[in-house]
């Protein structure tokens, strides 16, 4: 550092820490804005940290507001060598229960005509509720209803 400002006069005054004391005095609204500003951009981090998870909060509940992901159809099938079947997202929510009685017999169908109908084909699913998705298939696929009573016995 430079020699020592004097005046003459003054000699006993030691104009440096008089000009150092001047210039802490004077910097502190400088220091203190510098404070200030040191907070601002803490607060600020933490709005742009908030603003991310946020976004990833909003991206999940948009994932939630979709019912695709959350109903889900599920099939159980205890004996697969018995039965199987399918769950789509048209299946109607419940829980059904089949019970195999009896496994299918082969059937034999007589006809008065000696030709066999090659421009008929019959198929038969159920009416009730459950089976509406069959029923549509076969309407889109050209099959007419056709109504129809089937009685059954066990003869046993």
């Amino acid at each position: 550092m430079g020699s020592p400002i004097t005046f003459s006069g003054f000699n006993n005054i030691d104009f440096t820490s008089v000009l150092n004391a001047i210039m802490t005095q004077e910097s502190r609204p400088l220091t203190a804005l510098q404070t200030q500003q040191r907070s601002l951009q803490a607060t600020d981090s933490n709005y742009a940290t908030l603003a991310t998870k946020l976004g990833t909060l909003q991206s999940a509940a948009s994932s939630l507001a979709s019912s695709t992901g959350l109903l889900t159809h599920a099939v159980t099938v205890s004996d697969t060598t018995a039965l199987s079947a399918t769950a789509t997202s048209s299946a109607i929510e419940g829980r059904y229960e089949v019970k195999v009685t009896e496994l299918a017999r082969a059937q034999t169908t007589k006809s008065l005509s000696t030709a066999p109908d090659a421009d008929t084909t019959i198929v038969a699913t159920g009416g009730d509720p459950g089976h509406a998705p069959a029923r549509a298939t076969y309407e889109k696929a050209g099959f007419t209803g056709c109504p129809q009573v089937w009685y059954a016995k066990l003869l046993a």
